[in-house]
C-alpha cells in the first residue's frame, strides 16, 4: 500500500491494483453516487429513473452524449459541441416550459421537445 503522501487518488490505486473498495468507500471517493441496501436497492434505483424521466429528457440525453463523446475529442472540440448542445436546449420547448414553471412556482411539465 502507498503512503498518501504518495499523490495517489485511492481510485487510481485500486484500478492499477487491481483491489476491491467496499461500496461505503466508493461512495466518499466519487467512484458512486449513493450507497444503499441490498432491500432498498430497487426502490432507489426505481425512484431515480422516475426523477430521469421526470426531467428534461432531451437536455439529459445531450449531456449523455456529450459526455461520451468528449473523451475522444480535443477541448476545442468538445467546447464547440457544449455550445451547440447549449444552443439546441435553449431553444426547446423544455427549456421555455422550465422558465414558465419557475416563474410560476411550479413543478416543471417537461415534454422531451
Amino acid at each position: 500500500m502507498l503512503p498518501k503522501s504518495a499523490g495517489i487518488p485511492k481510485s487510481m490505486e485500486a484500478m492499477m491494483l487491481g483491489e476491491r473498495i467496499p461500496a461505503e468507500d466508493a461512495e466518499k471517493i466519487g467512484l458512486i453516487t449513493r450507497c444503499v441496501a441490498d432491500d432498498d436497492l430497487l426502490d432507489e434505483a426505481n425512484s431515480l429513473a422516475k426523477r430521469l424521466a421526470q426531467g428534461p429528457t432531451l437536455a439529459l440525453g445531450m449531456i449523455r452524449q456529450l459526455v461520451r463523446g468528449a473523451q475522444h475529442m480535443s477541448l476545442p472540440e468538445a467546447m464547440n459541441h457544449e455550445a451547440e448542445a447549449q444552443r439546441v436546449a435553449g431553444n426547446s420547448e423544455d427549456f421555455i416550459e422550465g422558465v414558465q414553471a419557475f416563474q410560476e412556482k411550479r413543478g416543471p411539465n417537461f415534454k422531451g421537445k
